[in-house]
């Protein structure tokens, strides 16, 4: 957790701002709620949020000097932060998407360096690939399990909550105030 606040730190700076602005942003990750409960139990949350800072902090390294180590650096710690934690598994492809928009001309002068650790980067996720190969349902297992529509009576509580409302009523006004999507089957 106390790293992740250092990167922070150093992420700003990578990416030009000043020193106000980068303590700032390191304080108020420091002050965070959500930070600080997660490291205080040192939750997987946190080691992937590390694992990702040193990403994104590589990467803006990487777009400065062009360095291979760096983008190596990038790639392993992209790995190490799907292995970590599931949500990752979404968030790092988003955030690469996101720096291939952002630095397409480095990385189409450098292609040879990107595309090495690209490669690198697939070899060190071939394992978790492969169980994925063989059990595409442990892919979506987490998210389909966590969906609001898939915890017990949520379905029937909200089919009676909006059944309450009188008939006569807006069925904008029933969606509203019960701020949910009606009509799933």
């Amino acid at each position: 957790g106390s790293f992740s606040i250092i990167l922070l730190y150093a992420l700003a700076r990578a990416v030009h701002l000043n020193d106000k602005l980068s303590i700032t942003a390191g304080l108020l990750a420091a002050l965070s709620p959500w930070h600080i409960l997660q490291s205080r139990f040192a939750a997987e949350t946190t080691l992937a949020a590390f694992f990702i800072l040193t990403m994104v902090l590589c990467l803006a390294y990487w777009h400065q000097k062009q360095r291979i180590k760096t983008l190596l650096a990038a790639a392993t710690c992209a790995v190490l932060a799907v292995y970590t934690y599931n949500s990752a598994r979404v968030t790092v492809p988003l955030l690469l998407f996101v720096f291939i928009f952002v630095a397409w001309k480095p990385i189409k002068s450098r292609w040879k360096q990107v595309l090495t650790a690209a490669v690198f980067g697939i070899i060190l996720l071939f394992p978790i690939l492969v169980v994925f190969a063989n059990n595409f349902d442990a892919l979506l297992r987490r998210p389909a399990a966590v969906g609001i529509f898939q915890q017990s009576g949520v379905r029937s509580q909200l089919w009676e909550e909006t059944t309450q409302d009188p008939s006569w009523q807006n069925p904008l006004v029933t969606r509203f105030f019960h701020n949910k999507i009606q009509g799933m089957v």
